[in-house]
């Protein structure tokens, strides 16, 4: 589907149907917390976790995992073991490429489920056309259990013998894609649903920065925060008060802010005070931590829809 038409909420809806949990999200970082956004929006009963970096806030009692793909070899082994009942790969585009350590990845783990789950869901999205090769069909018709190898799984063979019809057979071919698409893959286009769109489609995607950009940011952000407070109470001491936890002079606090402000202007947004970041090298910090993901996402529409407007407040 192109993007817009719901393939995350679609997945959502089908894993509560099937009851497939704990379900296994794989999908590009800059949607990860999307992801979580919508299984709480239209499953309030399920509980969601994003698995960043190594791991360290999973909740293990969840019911949908969400990972991406960059980390996801770092958690093959322990979601192997978690007896997932399904899996979905979102931007199914991203595993074409057999040879690669990410389709290899989302291979491994989805031959993991369907040795231990009888009838896994397993769902393949994207909303960019593959219609170079049917070779760019092949790492996905194998995560969806179609193919083995070379080879018709079980399944699809049942569908190409049902054709009558044989490799030798001229109208084998056209009977064949039929055969695979009647299995479950859907096309559609925002033209072919216009009336029951509204007019415009408005989604923030917030991200997680957690490589070393985020953490730098995070701790740019601490001491930020501790020069502003250390400010205050200087200032506040200076009056002959203490300072109480839990209450705070508004006045002083804009004081203190635009202070800051005054300073960060005289320093310019290149420069930075005795070794700290100020404002403006913080605004500057989080616009480039944000650039990879907000162009990486640009390409991922351009694919889907051909025309991108881009609009940022920053070069980078």
């Amino acid at each position: 589907d192109e993007p817009g038409l719901g393939k995350t909420a679609q997945s959502v809806l089908a894993a509560s149907v099937a009851n497939a949990y704990p379900l296994l999200a794989v999908v590009p970082n800059v949607v990860k917390m999307n992801w979580a956004r919508e299984v709480e929006r239209w499953t309030p009963q399920r509980r969601a976790t994003v698995i960043h970096g190594d791991g360290g806030q999973v909740d293990a009692f969840a019911d949908v995992f969400i990972v991406n793909y960059e980390v996801l070899d770092r958690h093959l082994s322990w979601l192997g073991s978690l007896g997932l009942r399904g899996m979905v790969v979102d931007e199914a585009h991203f595993i074409k490429n057999l040879t690669s350590q990410r389709s290899q990845n989302v291979l491994a783990l989805g031959a993991r489920i369907r040795e231990q789950v009888r009838n896994p869901l397993m769902l393949a999205l994207t909303g960019t056309p593959l219609i170079n090769d049917v070779e760019d069909f092949d790492a996905i018709w194998r995560f969806l259990g179609w193919t083995n190898g070379e080879k018709p799984g079980p399944e699809l063979m049942e569908k190409l013998d049902a054709t009558g019809f044989t490799p030798a057979d001229k109208a084998f071919y056209p009977e064949a894609r039929d055969a695979v698409i009647s299995m479950g893959i859907v096309r559609r286009k925002k033209k072919d649903v216009a009336a029951d769109l509204p007019d415009k489609l408005i989604a923030d995607l917030p991200v997680e920065l957690d490589d070393e950009y985020g953490r730098s940011i995070r701790a740019a952000e601490r001491e930020l925060g501790e020069r502003l407070a250390a400010k205050y109470r200087r200032i506040i001491e200076a009056r002959g008060d203490k300072v109480l936890y839990g209450e705070v002079d508004e006045d002083i606090v804009r004081l203190v802010a635009h202070g800051e402000l005054e300073e960060s202007k005289a320093q310019g947004a290149g420069a930075q005070g005795a070794g700290a970041d100020n404002v403006f090298t913080m605004v500057r910090k989080i616009g480039q931590a944000k650039a990879l993901l907000a162009a990486d996402y640009a390409v991922q529409l351009q694919r889907s829809v051909g025309k991108v407007v881009f609009f940022a407040k920053h070069i980078d």
